[in-house]
């Protein structure tokens, strides 16, 4: 009797399903360590625009800004070319809603959204506070809230880390 062999055997099979588990061991988390890392990427992708987008602010709105001027701190800065140090005073402008910045055609609302994990930003309840020093050089902190009740998440381009830490200067 002439046994027709048309298909694989039982052995090829569960070989062909070996295989194909081995290479999936090895690329699903690889795979997950560059999504995750694209994440990463993303969210500061997102926080630079944040930081642009004031930045961009400032410089068109500055004149503008209310500046605070019963709070005046001091700090001390370092001169890298004369090795020495000197006291320069930092005046807070007042908070400004992001709302702001939407209303002005500086933001959009579209870009309000952390790519990462989709987390729509409320613009009504989400602040940043300017800083200037004696200097003219300017810096903000920023608070981006989902929602009122929300604490937030704080960010900050000074090289002070809290204004409100610093002694008054008087």
């Amino acid at each position: 009797m002439k046994l027709n062999k048309k298909g694989f055997t039982l052995i090829e099979l569960i070989a062909v399903i070996v295989i194909i588990a081995l290479l999936f061991m090895f690329v699903v988390p690889n795979f997950s360590k560059y999504l995750e890392a694209s994440r990463q990427k993303s969210e500061e992708i997102f926080y630079g625009e944040i930081e642009d987008t004031i930045n961009n602010y400032v410089s068109l709105y500055k004149s503008e800004l209310e500046l605070d001027t019963s709070v005046v701190k001091k700090i001390s800065k370092e001169d890298s070319l004369l090795g020495t140090s000197y006291d320069v005073k930092v005046y807070r402008y007042e908070d400004t809603y992001f709302n702001k910045l939407i209303d002005s055609g500086i933001l959009n609302e579209g870009e309000f959204v952390n790519p990462n994990g989709n987390i729509k930003y409320d613009k009504d309840s989400s602040t940043f506070t300017v800083y200037r020093d004696s200097d003219y050089v300017y810096c903000f902190s920023y608070t981006l809230k989902e929602n009122s009740e929300d604490t937030g998440f704080t960010k900050s381009t000074c090289s002070y880390d809290n204004y409100d830490d610093l002694p008054n200067y008087n």
